[in-house]
């Protein structure tokens, strides 16, 4: 603020010494706004207190009306001023456009210009999205919606919409509509009939044409959510042992990944074990199996959880399922030989006392 108001006293006191006279300001800013009507003063100071007289005109981008052409100043006035106004069209083309009031001091017998003139600049800026038609898209459940808007007070008409859509930097369609009408400060919902059967992360690139203006715009877009699904075919495990269960993972997601799963065997909050794989590959809209291990040696039979959770590209996805241990094939080998080894003591025995029993008998028969 201090800055400029130096910068004000400056430019006055230079004006004094070279024209004896100044504007202030020396600038107008505005942001455009459709039919935009409003009036503005300026002064003319007199620095070196003489007799003045001025014209005063319009230079430069014809949105400024003047209320008086002429304007004079005395010695003992210390300014004077000069009302002007500013009327604005409906639109305006994107950028910076510049009007001028310029005033120019004349000699006071003869309306003779003196070479000494002054440039008051009025400058409006248009950003773009108040000047042209723009667009929006939304994208849900697999299908799309163009939302144009006029920020016009006028309506439009002839507008062409023009859209792409990309996957993996490849278009897979193309969808275009001209000779379309918007109401004045109105949006149009536009449907595009295109429909996805698939999820994933997609690029739009879209215009839209108002006569020789063109507003262009891409973003991103997702349908659905990257979430694989985990499927397992074994619920059964037998104690006792290190079990191989085969594990699927599909991607959903049109994007390739490296996962890791990790498993765990729990009995209420309990871990019992737990194991993790390898990196493996989860290609786009591809199933990879893969087995994994879960260690049922100590394990008590019974209902236990299974939890799995897949980790990939700094996202996570946990899947639980009940499981049944079961009496194991250890177990029953060893019941098994159990019993076998009984046999041959037993047979051994009986064979012993057979053969005591012929001795005993083969001496008697001998006395």
């Amino acid at each position: 603020m201090k800055r400029t108001i130096i910068m004000i006293v400056l430019a006055l006191l230079l004006s004094s010494t070279v024209l004896g006279m100044g504007l202030s300001p020396s600038k107008t800013r505005l942001t455009f706004q459709p039919g935009l009507e409003r009036n503005f003063t300026i002064r003319v100071v007199n620095m070196n207190n003489e007799d003045r007289n001025f014209t005063i005109k319009t230079a430069g981008e014809q949105f400024i009306t003047l209320f008086d052409t002429r304007a004079s100043l005395v010695a003992d006035e210390p300014f004077t001023l000069i009302r002007f106004g500013v009327r604005l069209p409906e639109a305006m083309e994107i950028g910076e456009h510049v009007g001028k009031v310029i005033v120019s001091s004349v000699s006071g017998r003869s309306g003779i210009s003196t070479g000494i003139s002054l440039t008051h600049k009025v400058i409006v800026s248009v950003p773009a999205e108040l000047s042209q038609v723009s667009s929006r898209i939304n994208a849900t459940n697999g299908t799309i919606m163009a939302l144009l808007r006029n920020p016009k007070h006028v309506p439009v008409s002839g507008i062409v919409f023009k859209l792409t859509v990309l996957e993996a930097n490849m278009s897979i369609y193309n969808f275009s509509q001209a000779n379309i009408r918007l109401d004045a400060n109105s949006t149009k919902t536009l449907p595009v009939p295109f429909k996805l059967n698939r999820e994933g992360e997609f690029l739009a690139r879209y215009s839209v044409l108002d006569n020789d203006i063109e507003f262009n715009r891409e973003e991103f877009f997702e349908f659905g959510t990257p979430e694989p699904r985990i499927t397992v075919k074994e619920h059964v495990l037998d104690t006792g042992r290190i079990n191989s269960i085969q594990v699927s993972v599909t991607n959903n997601w049109n994007k390739n990944y490296t996962a890791r799963l990790h498993t765990r065997l729990q009995h209420g909050s309990n871990t019992i074990s737990s194991s993790t794989s390898e990196d493996f590959s989860l290609p786009a809209y591809k199933t990879s199996s893969l087995n994994v291990f879960v260690d049922a040696r100590g394990v008590e039979p019974g209902n236990y959880t299974l939890v799995l959770g897949l980790a990939y590209d700094s996202m996570s996805r946990t899947k639980r399922l009940s499981v049944r241990v079961k009496e194991g094939l250890s177990s029953v080998v060893k019941q098994e030989l159990t019993r076998t080894t009984r046999l041959p003591i037993i047979l051994g025995a009986v064979v012993i006392l057979l053969l005591a029993g012929l001795i005993i008998l083969y001496k008697r028969i001998k006395i």
